[in-house]
């Protein structure tokens, strides 16, 4: 399961936590990312995004993700 803060850092990047274990509940100010949605390993340019989040089922959830440009490397 991986979880993201909603709020996103100045560069675009979302802190993010990855575990197989459920979080429960959720830290405030996170959202799950649902599998179906994608993985860090399959969202292009994770964790550069704009994300759209809804409350499903009691859950902060993200139903969106529209990548980012990846900053460039210094």
């Amino acid at each position: 399961m991986t979880i993201l803060k909603i709020s996103a850092n100045s560069n675009g990047s979302h802190d993010n936590q990855t575990s197989s274990a459920a979080f429960s509940p959720l830290p405030e100010g996170w959202a799950v990312v649902p599998e179906h949605l994608g993985t860090p390993e399959t969202l292009e340019n994770f964790p550069f995004g704009d994300i759209t989040v809804e409350e499903m089922d009691g859950t902060a959830a993200v139903t969106s993700w529209t990548p980012l440009p990846m900053p460039e490397e210094v």
